[in-house]
């Protein structure tokens, strides 16, 4: 069976790009010939990856600018490569254009598989719906909101974005190699982990922490990530006063690694469709405090805390001090298994995909 996979944003360190490698890396494609299609950009770390997973690249990077001229593009590619299914990977009703192309190609199965409960270009998202609910044969998404926001009723089937994880155990070795590494000594150490953009809501994890810092001085925030406000956020923390309290870690690799380190996580994010952070923080045991704005399909365990963004900056800290003064005990075990419980061990999923992927094919 030959499988296009779509990518419509940056194959760049994103919850999108992730989903996308962690299936590929944990299925069985023994009889599945898998080809990437990069629309935007592709970062040379996954060139490198996908090589090694066995998956070949092509780029048709013009669908932001001219999605005619890409879709057509697209049809091409299809037609010429007879592709059994094309999978997409998007936020909106535009991958109209990757399975209009697909379907011009002569692609008979075209998945549309819906990553968030927003997107960036909402007029368009609006203008294009009717003609994307006829594009597609099949509807996936990464969590029910997602699903309810971008299918409006429609069946849709929920692929969750499943984690590795055993590789999320707490290990005491590694927090001290980290805590050195960061010169972190023994403070109270909050992360967030994301792009730094507007949705992430960066600054808002800086007003908190600015707040803790008056009554817990010996407290830390670590920010694991990169991205177009990084600058920004981090002028935003000597305003504050906090700098010196503050890491930016830039993009990271070793995020199981790093999370060792962290006694809590904070994430005020404005909106987001299934976040695959918080899922592995609660792998590795950590307590986290997250906006009540995201989807509460997350909360799979007793160690996420919602608090409303309208709340007073006062209310998120004083949850960050109840997790303080708690014991750090870290039971894996117990959590992992009720995230495993919830359907998100990747191994799993994946052997799912695989089978639909084939049902599908003999349909």
């Amino acid at each position: 069976m030959k499988i296009l996979i779509i990518h419509t944003m940056a194959i760049d360190y994103n919850g999108v790009t992730d989903c996308i490698v962690q299936y590929l890396k944990h299925m069985n494609r023994e009889g599945m010939e898998a080809t990437i299609l990069s629309t935007v950009t592709v970062h040379p770390d996954f060139e490198k990856l996908f090589q090694e997973l066995g998956c070949r690249l092509e780029r048709i990077e013009i669908r932001k600018e001219h999605p005619l001229r890409y879709m057509f593009r697209l049809a091409k590619l299809v037609r010429r490569e007879k592709f059994d299914l094309v999978h997409a990977h998007g936020n909106s009703a535009t991958m109209f254009f990757d399975m209009a192309g697909a379907k011009l190609g002569g692609c008979r199965i075209r998945i549309a598989h819906g990553h968030s409960t927003s997107c960036g270009n909402q007029k368009l998202d609006r203008l294009l719906r009717p003609f994307f609910y006829h594009s597609y044969t099949q509807a996936a998404a990464c969590g029910k909101k997602v699903g309810e926001w971008l299918y409006a009723g429609r069946k849709f089937r929920i692929l969750p974005n499943g984690r590795e994880l055993e590789a999320y155990r707490f290990r005491k070795d590694i927090r001290r190699k980290i805590r050195e590494t960061y010169q972190l000594g023994e403070t109270f150490t909050i992360g967030h982990v994301g792009r730094f953009n507007g949705p992430k809501n960066q600054k808002f994890a800086l007003e908190v922490f600015a707040e803790l810092l008056k009554e817990e001085p010996e407290s830390h925030l670590v920010f694991m990530g990169d991205g177009a406000l990084l600058e920004e956020v981090k002028a935003r923390a000597v305003r504050l006063g906090v700098a010196e309290n503050v890491t930016f870690t830039g993009s990271v690799k070793n995020i199981p690694e790093m999370l060792s380190a962290m006694d809590a996580m904070i994430f005020p994010s404005m909106y987001e469709g299934m976040p695959l952070v918080v899922l592995e923080w609660q792998a590795a045991g950590l307590p986290c405090i997250v906006s009540d704005t995201i989807t509460d399909e997350c909360d799979v365990t007793e160690l996420v805390c919602r608090v409303s963004l309208k709340a007073d900056r006062k209310v998120w800290v004083e949850k960050l001090k109840e997790i303080r003064q708690k014991s750090d005990e870290r039971n894996c075990t117990l959590w992992q298994q009720k995230l495993k419980s919830a359907g998100f061990d990747i191994w799993e999923d994946a052997e799912k995909l695989r089978e639909w992927y084939q049902e599908l094919n003999k349909s």
